[in-house]
């Protein structure tokens, strides 16, 4: 359900473009908003894998990288017919009662698997400690997991997989991540090991953020 109702865009490059937008309606999946200076242009989000498209018209001029279910606020970059410098976009949501936003209810729903662990159907090993997870969440999340879950190695026929030579602690917060998107304060070998396992096993959400965090310590 998207609940952006109002889109205020500053700073763009590309003439025109700054001013406000309310939205109109869904083309093929995508949210079409119109602006409000009665010029009649149009904006129009276009997700895509792992990032969002934004189009004037027919012509695509900026892109975000993004796994969010609705479009970002910043980090947009020029394509196509886009021209520097890339705007910053200011978001005015509607108030449901009682719903919440998409992304904000899936996130829940991991944080409760993560957190309850029930009706699990693998086990990650790491440094003689057991972590019961789920082969669906993990494989989403990871192609190297995805392959292991199951290809005909012996970790696809058993559901067991163990990762050698890592920190047990980091491989625990790599798998917090996955399923919940948030870290909590790691730091010394333990942040060098969880950036290592988050690039060995293509997580890259973590890379970043395992990255960023060791730059701020």
């Amino acid at each position: 359900m998207l609940t952006i109702e109002q889109v205020t865009v500053s700073g763009a490059g590309s003439a025109g473009m700054n001013t406000e937008y309310r939205y109109s309606h869904q083309d093929a999946g995508r949210p079409v908003f119109i602006a409000l200076d009665r010029s009649e242009k149009h904006i129009k989000f276009v997700p895509e894998r792992r990032a969002w498209g934004m189009m004037v018209g027919s012509s695509w001029v900026y892109r975000a990288n993004s796994t969010d279910a609705e479009p970002p606020s910043d980090g947009w970059s020029v394509v196509e017919m886009g021209r520097a410098p890339q705007p910053s976009l200011e978001f005015k949501h509607r108030l449901i009662a009682g719903v919440k936003r998409p992304v904000d209810r899936a996130a829940c729903v991991l944080d409760r698997a993560w957190k309850q662990r029930k009706f699990t159907d693998a086990v990650i090993k790491c440094g003689g400690r057991d972590f019961d997870v789920h082969r669906a969440t993990l494989s989403a999340a990871s192609p190297v997991f995805e392959a292991a879950f199951t290809c005909c190695m012996q970790e696809g026929s058993t559901s067991v997989y163990e990762i050698k030579e890592s920190n047990p602690d980091a491989v625990e917060e790599m798998l917090r991540f996955i399923y919940t998107g948030q870290m909590t304060k790691v730091c010394g070998s333990v942040a060098g090991d969880l950036l290592e396992l988050a690039a060995q096993y293509d997580v890259e959400e973590l890379c970043e953020e395992a990255a960023g965090r060791m730059l701020a310590d």
